[in-house]
């Protein structure tokens, strides 16, 4: 088993700073087809993209810190809860 040096609780706490910052999540809502869709900016190497690739691959994350925190961002802004 993997042994680490920081605690799990650690862990979450840096990862919720993570989405909720602007800065480090690079987080951007488009309206596409008329509906908004949030995602974090991808600028890596996505074949056919002109720059403008996102990737949603922490929504499970945000979804468990919002309903663990009740956090009002991460519910309206990141996941576009009313």
């Amino acid at each position: 088993m993997k042994e680490t040096n920081r605690s799990l609780t650690d862990r979450l706490y840096a990862m919720y700073d993570y989405v909720l910052a602007d800065s480090t999540s690079k987080w951007r809502t488009v309206n596409d087809r008329n509906t908004v869709i949030g995602a974090q900016d991808y600028l890596g190497g996505v074949y056919g993209s002109a720059k403008d690739a996102m990737k949603n691959s922490d929504y499970g994350a945000m979804w468990m810190l919002a309903r663990l925190t009740g956090d009002t961002t991460l519910k309206q802004q990141r996941l576009l809860q009313p």
